[in-house]
């Protein structure tokens, strides 16, 4: 019923599409059964019919006027650059059933007063909505498990979100728009209490604050966690933390600034499990546990300045199938010489000493995407990339250096014959398709 259109390193489907005839055929049905009702929120006094689901698609700034609401168990609400930024909706009222509340990309500034008695509420959406803050009546939503902030402008969570105790998944956090900035991220800053929920699964991301790092040993169940404004004091505690999430998969560690340090030298708290790890901050050196993870499948190092070579402390992890390096080296070679079996997606960015990149023959045998951007000293195509037989695109984003553009326009160099054509896509790139792909897509 559903085709994968795109997949990830992991071959996890990332976008899918229904087929044509079974979207027919869904429509039908849905209608017959009165499965769901699509308004498109303009008129007045729109009747809303007993099906138990509604999606409204408006261009008004009004939908208020919706009535026959006291059914309606999902609210999904569609407006995504169809109203002016400086425009405001304002929700409908008689959602006392609500249970799944989807307002993603929604210009709404203030949530409705009767939220707080939202109580059947599961699945609350805020993501990049303009709201600023979340009413204190959100530690009445008792069966609240799924509370999604991302991209808002709100940077304090309430201190009632610790009452509630079915609560499993909290996406906290902000993006800034300038991706080559030390803070491409802001944390949301969480009261300690959220530490007594233990259920809550997925934490992304919080700011580290000593009240709250001390209590994070209680956070056993994370699958999830992402941190930031790390200091070198917190290091002891973020530590102690991260040895007692033994179900840990994915984590995001970010430090206050681009001088602070980020001491992650301790090889005892390394997570068995962990399959993606983020990384932002200045590194002594390779973290010597970095080859103990052999269930990771995704590495991102941003503003590491490594001097010391980290792939030779990689290249044999079983399953890594994508390797992002921002800002991360301050060496001029990147030698692959084995391993790296696995590795799918390959980004390089902001490594200003980088002149040369080698990569020996069987390295990287499934290797479909190498990404290079501000690679100023760069000067040449990557030496045995005609090796990488699978490899799909080749992505060169500006500022590259006008020698490496020369060697593939050039008919007559070296590195011209190197590319497959008939397979290779090779794209010249601004800095605007950065932009449009935001770091969080890589990994």
């Amino acid at each position: 019923m559903l085709q994968a259109v795109t997949r990830s390193h992991t071959g996890r489907a990332t976008t899918c599409q229904m087929h044509d005839l079974v979207r027919e055929l869904a429509i039908s049905m849905s209608e017959a059964e009165k499965f769901s009702v699509v308004c498109n929120g303009e008129g007045s006094d729109v009747e809303v019919s007993i099906a138990p689901r509604l999606s409204i698609q408006t261009t008004s700034r009004e939908i208020k006027s919706i009535t026959g609401l006291a059914k309606v168990r999902s609210l999904f609400v569609f407006s995504a650059n169809l109203i002016p930024p400086s425009s405001a909706i304002t929700l409908p009222t008689g959602l006392r059933l609500i249970r799944v509340l989807y307002l993603e990309d929604v210009p709404i500034e203030k949530l409705p007063d009767e939220f707080g008695e939202l109580f059947n509420l599961m699945y609350l959406n805020l993501r990049r909505t303009t709201l600023k803050e979340l009413p204190k009546s959100i530690g009445r939503l008792r069966n609240l498990q799924t509370l999604d902030i991302r991209g808002t402008k709100i940077d304090v969570v309430p201190d009632g979100i610790g009452k509630l105790q079915k609560l499993q998944n909290v996406h906290a956090y902000r993006d800034n728009p300038n991706v080559d900035n030390f803070c491409f991220v802001f944390g949301t800053t969480c009261p300690s209490s959220i530490c007594k929920l233990q259920g809550l699964k997925v934490l992304d991301c919080v700011t580290a604050a000593p009240n709250l790092l001390k209590q994070l040993t209680n956070m056993t169940q994370l699958i999830s966690f992402g941190i930031t404004n790390v200091r070198k004091e917190d290091e002891k505690d973020l530590c102690i933390s991260l040895q007692s999430m033994s179900r840990l998969c994915n984590l995001f560690v970010m430090v206050t600034d681009e001088e602070e340090y980020l001491g992650m030298d301790s090889p005892s708290f390394a997570p068995p499990g962990l399959k993606n790890l983020v990384l932002v901050g200045k590194l002594e050196k390779v973290p010597r546990w970095f080859c103990s993870l052999q269930n990771l499948t995704s590495l991102y190092l941003h503003c590491s300045k490594l001097i010391e070579d980290v792939l030779p402390h990689i290249q044999a992890l079983a399953n890594l199938g994508e390797l992002a390096l921002i800002n991360a080296y301050a060496g001029s070679k990147l030698w692959f010489s084995t391993g790296f079996n696995k590795l799918v997606h390959l980004y390089f960015r902001s490594l200003s000493q980088l002149d040369e990149i080698i990569i020996e023959k069987g390295v990287m045998p499934g290797l479909q995407r190498i990404y290079v951007g501000n690679c100023t000293e760069l000067l040449m195509l990557p030496r045995g990339i005609e090796y990488l037989t699978s490899l799909e695109k080749l992505d060169l984003v500006s500022p590259v250096s006008t020698e490496l553009l020369d060697s593939i326009r050039d008919e007559d160099s070296v590195d011209r014959p190197r590319l497959y054509f008939g397979k290779i896509l090779a794209q010249i790139i601004g800095d605007a398709f950065f932009a449009q792909h935001p770091i969080q897509s890589l990994y």
